[in-house]
């Protein structure tokens, strides 16, 4: 009984959500929560079944538009496959379009039934796209640029990491071929069951909502800026700025780095040539990787002509020498912080993103795109609709993982808020104007607080939800306040993996709160080397570092962010994280002088197929590894630090917030 009245009570929240949230459109003047569409009944006779059908459509735009790739050709073949849900004679679908990760390709085929039986975020959301068509939903999944059909020797594309005038304008391409062969466009020979929108003042409009993880994520965004088709997005594991997300602080993130372009080697991935030449460099093909540490040692690597692995050897592909205004170019051009710094531009043609209603999915423990990326991008979308748009974040225990440090992936729920239920709730929503109690129960913020687990374990899910998320430290009810005004560390030749230099900045005093949010300094001053700080709860004697997660930062001072070229970019955001403290512990600020999310993978196979060794603090060590793996730090620094601070609150009393 208590079980429908609940029910009842979320029915009822969700048909006042509906009410509500229709009333706030976008620049087009449609309503941000789809119009219910009509009722259709058919004999079972006369249904047509479920179907999934490839296609290739050649697309007016250069396979490359460097000059020095091979056999540019001025088109592009872009392949991509449409699933169908089973329908009567006429009736009208929404549309999602996905992409795959990097290394990946499209998916082909419909699942066999509509439950997802993977256990982890990111196949979770693969599984969601083959069972969309049984929910009622037109899928289409296509192959990047590079990826899968779509390289240059089927006719199509270099990869150039979502380049807005190479895959965005792909997809756009795609979707007017959508609408010319639906059966509202008219067009084409297809008579496609998806649902033109005639009357809104965009041209070949269409009810689409877009969906995927990593580079599929990507493309998601600088879509949407671009495209005013795009109704809904549900972006997961992606970046707001590759060249912060690659390299953090002036460092190479040489772990994660390492691994993308083993991706690209393994998947075959075609790359345009500075990303190829950036592969060859930092990934596992290269035993000197490891001598890559910076944005200078990149620069200073890629533009050496005598270096052979510039000049297309046998593991790359159009590899040439490279300058730093190409590679800055290619990975601070193609994101969302790209965009946002064209709307801070304040000239008469300044870009402005438009509302959209978008759902975030973000791993705390994701040593690639952290979550701090995920709240930029979140923040973004919140902002272009006044501080009152449909837009949402959720953390989770997934996202990329680095098997070199023994990491596993866990789910996409953020404590009871399921992640998948959440995203087939959005897009009932948002696309059929369905409200559900799925949609309704998904929160505005929620953060993970599950417990950092130890190797090769995936922790219980446990989650804080919300009001705003939380940004250095906090005050008021619930809250405790926690800066270090100033402190300085050093890190030695004793300070290896397993024993950092620790930094005290709050003492627990009492169970119950937790940390959720994003950790900031000040300033930061490094003397020499990189610095790897993360956030550390000294517990019983031993050092825990918070979602494994690391900022890195190279000799200097640091005020802000950099690569991150926006206005707001005032200080130092580290990634953000969630954590159950106990009455205590010591929270502060961790050094490292090496770790393995900064460590490169190196190859010893013929083709550099597979990772078989790693670098650690500069002495290579055979797979598998247990760390720590050295005795002697060769990277020794000193820090000076104002003001730190740490989100810090009691979920529950603090306002605006509970525990999942």
């Amino acid at each position: 009984m208590r079980n429908s009245i609940a029910n009842f009570v979320l029915q009822l929240s969700s048909i006042a959500l509906l009410v509500v949230v229709s009333g706030c459109g976008d620049s087009s003047g449609r309503p941000a929560g789809g119009a219910p569409l009509p009722v259709v009944v058919c004999a079972a006779a006369d249904k047509l079944p479920l179907a999934a059908k490839d296609y290739v459509i050649e697309v007016n735009i250069p396979s490359d538009s460097d000059a020095t790739a091979a056999d540019i050709t001025p088109t592009t073949k872009i392949a991509y496959t449409v699933m169908l849900p089973e329908r009567c004679p006429g009736q009208l679908f929404p549309l999602v379009m996905q992409s795959h990760g990097y290394g990946g390709t499209r998916i082909k085929t419909i699942e066999d039934n509509d439950t997802i039986e993977a256990t982890q975020h990111f196949p979770q959301i693969n599984e969601i796209v083959g069972t969309l068509p049984r929910r009622g939903y037109v899928v289409i999944s296509y192959d990047e640029r590079g990826h899968g059909d779509s390289k240059p020797a089927n006719g199509g594309g270099y990869a150039r990491v979502i380049d807005r005038d190479a895959e965005v304008a792909d997809a756009r391409a795609i979707l007017d071929w959508v609408y010319d062969n639906s059966i509202d466009g008219g067009k084409g020979a297809e008579k496609l069951p998806v649902l033109a929108q005639k009357n809104s003042g965009v041209a070949k409009d269409l009810r689409v909502g877009t969906l995927g993880l990593s580079y599929g994520g990507g493309f998601q965004l600088q879509l949407t800026a671009l495209d005013d088709r795009i109704d809904t997005i549900v972006p997961n594991g992606t970046w707001h700025s590759l060249m912060y997300s690659l390299l953090p602080g002036d460092a190479t993130k040489n772990g994660f780095d390492g691994l993308l372009c083993l991706l690209a080697l393994t998947g075959g991935v075609v790359n345009t040539p500075v990303v190829a030449t950036t592969c060859d460099l930092l990934g596992p093909t290269n035993a000197m990787a490891n001598n890559i540490r910076t944005r200078a040692d990149l620069t200073a690597a890629g533009a050496d002509p005598t270096n052979p692995l510039v000049n297309g050897n046998a593991a790359g592909m159009n590899s040439r020498p490279i300058t730093e205004d190409e590679v800055v170019g290619i990975f601070s051009r193609n994101g969302l912080a790209s965009f946002k710094k064209m709307q801070q531009s304040n000239q008469p043609s300044a870009f402005k993103l438009r509302p959209v209603p978008a759902l975030f999915l973000q791993g705390n423990r994701d040593v690639l795109f952290n979550l701090t990326e995920a709240y930029w991008n979140y923040q973004y979308f919140l902002e272009a609709s006044g501080g009152n748009g449909d837009v949402r974040i959720l953390s989770t225990e997934g996202g990329h993982m680095n098997p070199l440090a023994n990491q596993v992936e866990g789910s996409a729920n953020c404590g009871s808020a399921n992640g998948v239920d959440a995203i087939f709730g959005w897009f009932d929503f948002q696309l059929k104007g369905i409200p559900s109690a799925a949609y309704a129960s998904i929160p505005r913020v929620c953060i993970s607080v599950s417990d950092t687990p130890a190797d090769n374990v995936v922790p219980p899910d446990a989650g804080v939800t919300l009001a705003e998320f939380p940004v250095g430290s906090l005050s008021g009810t619930g809250a405790l306040p926690s800066v270090l005004v100033s402190g300085t560390v050093s890190v030695g030749s004793t300070n290896i993996n397993t024993s950092p230099a620790f930094v005290k900045v709050v003492d627990v005093p009492e169970d119950g709160y937790v940390i959720a949010g994003i950790p900031t300094i000040d300033s930061i001053t490094v003397d020499a080397g990189v610095a790897y700080v993360g956030v550390g709860i000294m517990r019983a004697g031993s050092t825990i570092l918070v979602d494994q997660t690391l900022t890195s930062l190279i000799k200097g001072t640091h005020t802000n962010n950099r690569n991150l070229d926006v206005s707001d970019n005032t200080k130092v955001l580290m990634p953000g994280i969630g954590e159950k403290l106990q009455a205590g512990d010591q929270v502060g600020l961790v050094f490292y002088c090496t770790h393995p999310q900064y460590e490169s993978a190196i190859s010893t196979t013929s083709g550099g197929g597979a990772v078989t060794g790693l670098v650690l603090g500069g002495q290579g060590v055979a797979l598998p590894v247990s760390l720590p793996a050295v005795s002697v730090c060769l990277n020794t620094y000193s820090a000076t630090i104002t003001n730190a601070a740490v989100p810090i609150l009691k979920p529950g009393t603090y306002p605006g917030s509970a525990m999942q």
